[in-house]
């Protein structure tokens, strides 16, 4: 079973360990070249310690202020800067604020603040000066990596869909580096909806909160897939240059458990199976929703050790996998599930009037600096064995990485195709010297 090879992984980061100590670290994508792995609500820097060696390097809290700097920059870490976009009146207004649609809810409502609500009574929009003197405050520090705006801004509600506006605005006149903005979406949203921000993000987040959605793991490709979607469907392009209306699009999976909807707790099989679906599907940035819920539930420690950690770990385990994901060359390949069910059981996102399917196996291919690497993730809770074919001519072995195999750990190719088997919810990730 997969998850018992995962036990037996020993996965050694030698380049990671040069991030500890307290060191400034380099620039995350898309202002710099190192992968984004983010935290949210990560608060010490002992906290920070403990699990950087796995590669997470960005720290994020609610209720921000300048000081949490201090404990990044003790940390060697960088942070997203949250920015409020209201702020308390003495004199509560006359008019309610309105009601969220039905269906709507927002699920960090708890850690947020408040900040997925419209303007409340007691609330006003912050004005361009007192935004501004907190974007040059924040701005002054080089542990500064993204902008974070209020979460959940709904487009249909005027206050809401401006601070959006404003904000994206500000950022690039009072910031002299002008950093990326970033805000997290709801995860029921489909392209029509992502649409509306685009103009104002250059971070793209898809959330993929599983069980809180009631959904099965094959939607985790869909939402990721989605919000690409919107991406091209807009006319944008996913790269760096986000100055220049690129867009970078990020996977934000779930650790928390309750909320507003009772859900089943994400398991560390889940949890590896979710963090690489994301980037099979095309997300170039992980960013877990979130760090203090992992004392939510006993198997949240699990969740996190065998789940998302380990899948952060092998990511930097296997050489040069991180910089082919940024910046490889697409290698198209196709799969074909010659034994079990070829297409995952149906779902329905939100809005949606049909149920949908997706083939059970995902594979995603890249060249970079004379390697091949192949992401590949079974979303299907039965075994089911796959044929991989496309290779790029003259790959003769495949290098099976961040598993123990009783037949060794290569796999040889004919006609540039290979067959593999995907216990449940398996990743495989490989890797081949191209001729």
């Amino acid at each position: 079973m997969q998850s018992s090879l995962r036990n037996a992984i020993v996965c050694v980061v030698s380049a990671i360990s040069a991030w500890s100590g307290g060191e400034p670290v380099d620039p995350i994508y898309p202002v710099g070249t190192r992968f984004p792995l983010l935290l949210y609500s990560i608060h010490t820097a002992e906290e920070m310690a403990e699990v950087e060696e796995a590669g997470w390097s960005v720290g994020h809290r609610y209720r921000f202020t300048e000081e949490f700097f201090d404990v990044i920059e003790k940390a060697g870490w960088l942070c997203v800067a949250h920015l409020e976009g209201k702020t308390k009146v003495e004199k509560a207004a006359t008019v309610a604020a309105p009601k969220a649609k039905k269906g709507a809810d927002a699920a960090n409502q708890e850690e947020a603040g408040g900040t997925a609500h419209a303007v409340a009574p007691t609330e006003r929009l912050r004005t361009e000066e007192e935004v501004a003197a907190d974007i040059r405050a924040y701005a002054a520090h080089d542990a500064l990596a993204w902008w974070d705006f209020p979460e959940e801004q709904r487009w249909w509600y005027k206050d809401e869909y401006q601070i959006v506006k404003s904000l994206s605005a500000w950022t690039r006149k009072y910031d002299p580096r002008e950093r990326p903005n970033y805000m997290y979406l709801p995860g029921h949203y489909t392209t029509k909806s992502i649409l509306k921000y685009l103009e104002y993000l250059d971070i793209v987040g898809a959330g993929t909160y599983t069980e809180y959605s009631h959904q099965p793991r094959a939607w985790v490709r869909w939402r990721t897939e989605e919000t690409i979607r919107a991406i091209t469907t807009g006319g944008f392009r996913i790269g760096p240059d986000y100055l220049n209306g690129e867009k970078t699009p990020i996977g934000i999976p779930m650790m928390f458990s309750g909320g507003l909807h009772k859900s089943d707790p994400i398991t560390p099989v889940g949890a590896y199976h979710d963090f690489w679906s994301c980037i099979a599907s095309g997300a170039r940035g992980i960013f877990v929703f979130s760090f203090w819920h992992r004392r939510d539930l006993p198997i949240f420690q699990k969740t996190w050790a065998d789940g998302f950690n380990l899948a952060a770990r092998n990511l930097h385990s296997v050489p040069g996998l991180d910089q082919a994901l940024l910046f490889g060359e697409d290698v198209p390949l196709t799969v074909t599930v010659t034994k079990g069910a070829p297409r995952t059981s149906t779902f329905r996102p939100y809005g949606f009037e049909e149920d949908l399917s997706l083939p059970s196996v995902n594979v995603l291919g890249r060249k970079h600096n004379g390697t091949l690497y192949i992401v590949a993730v079974s979303s299907q809770e039965r075994p089911v064995t796959a044929a991989i074919s496309g290779l790029p001519p003259g790959v003769t072995d495949l290098q099976v990485h961040c598993e123990v195999r009783k037949d060794g750990d290569e796999v040889a190719p004919v006609k540039n195709a290979f067959e593999d088997t995907f216990p449940w919810l398996t990743v495989h990730l490989y890797t081949a010297k191209m001729p």
